[in-house]
């Protein structure tokens, strides 16, 4: 049996786009096994996928710096053998191992990032608003340069799991209802819809007593306001803070539908086969960074000429109001969400 080395270290929702390829891969090849490199926060999303072992990097303990890699490497020639190294990152680090196992005469093969069609699509003047290719098209292109071949769906594949009843004892909520998950929180200005204007949509959905509403976030300050939200609607929960990684999970994959914003939480949403409502600002899906399966139907976002004005969010609005966020009226938000649920 063939086995390969995958790397992505990061970040969490390039990871979990990598995983509906690496799925759809070992199904098409079950001569092929896998051991995959990332984060050890990463783990949960990876259990329960067959022939995939995953290995945790401790970038900021272990594995730190350059010392780090080299010790990264030596781990892993320790563990186990490698057919080839297939490198879904393509940032320093991954460059680094791909030399000291090209050095062993293990075969690699990389990512290659394409940037000039991102700078026309995100320029300020002249855009090309055209589809970039999604980026599980660009990680499978990975393996087809390793000499396989990779066929993608894109269809979401729904995979309930069980919600455990100490799960729904600190999270609150109820079996016989109709879940639905909001995610308003982006690591961004550019891609976070406004709270106050979020939490209107909240109450517009919370409107309909027969369903229940989960409210995913971090921990600490979003958690926060999360809790202040459920506190004054009684089908309201707040996820965030109170349960582990999987444990979310298990209550994602029992949702009807998920709202959340170009973010992470869009992407655990879609491994779970789980229909998401999107909400864009700054960014686009254009971009190629669209939920798995994701229908382009689902997402929300102003037509504006600016837009997008960056790939990732992290830039500053160039008129300075967020207009690509503020112009979205969170009645659109209630009433998608309210269709996709069925409520309506």
């Amino acid at each position: 049996m063939k086995h390969l080395l995958v790397l992505r270290i990061s970040a969490f929702g390039d990871v979990a786009l990598a995983i509906p390829v690496i799925r759809e891969f070992l199904q098409q090849h079950p001569d092929v096994r896998i051991t995959f490199v990332s984060s050890p926060a990463f783990a949960d999303i990876f259990k329960g996928i067959d022939r995939l072992e995953f290995f945790p990097v401790y970038v900021h303990g272990r594995h730190k710096g350059p010392l780090g890699m080299v010790r990264l490497v030596s781990d892993l020639l320790k563990k186990d053998r490698y057919d080839a190294v297939l490198d879904l990152h393509s940032v320093i680090r991954t460059h680094m191992m791909r030399f000291l196992f090209h050095m062993r005469f293990v075969p690699v093969y990389k990512m290659y990032k394409i940037r000039e069609e991102r700078k026309r699509l995100t320029r300020k003047d002249n855009k090309i608003k055209s589809p970039i290719k999604p980026i599980p098209e660009c990680y499978a292109d990975v393996f087809r340069r390793a000499g396989y071949t990779v066929t993608l769906s894109n269809k979401l594949s729904p995979r309930p799991r069980e919600v455990k009843p100490s799960t729904l004892e600190k999270v609150g909520g109820r079996r016989d209802s109709v879940w639905i998950g909001i995610a308003p929180f982006s690591q961004y200005t550019g891609k976070s819809y406004p709270l106050d204007r979020m939490f209107e949509a909240v109450k517009n959905i919370a409107r309909f007593k027969n369903a229940d509403i989960f409210l995913f976030g971090a921990p600490g300050a979003e958690a926060e306001t999360l809790k202040n939200w459920s506190q004054s609607l009684d089908n309201v929960h707040t996820v965030a803070g109170s349960v582990s990684l999987g444990e979310e999970l298990d209550i994602i994959s029992n949702l009807r539908v998920m709202v959340s914003m170009d973010s992470a939480n869009m992407h655990l949403a879609s491994l779970m086969g789980v229909r998401v409502i999107s909400v864009w600002g700054a960014t686009h899906h254009f971009a190629g960074f669209l939920g798995y399966g994701q229908s382009a139907d689902d997402i929300i976002g102003a037509e504006m000429d600016c837009r997008p004005c960056s790939v990732f969010g992290n830039k500053e609005c160039w008129k300075g109001t967020y207009e690509c966020m503020t112009a979205i009226q969170p009645e659109l938000i209630a009433c998608k969400v309210e269709e996709a649920a069925g409520l309506v």
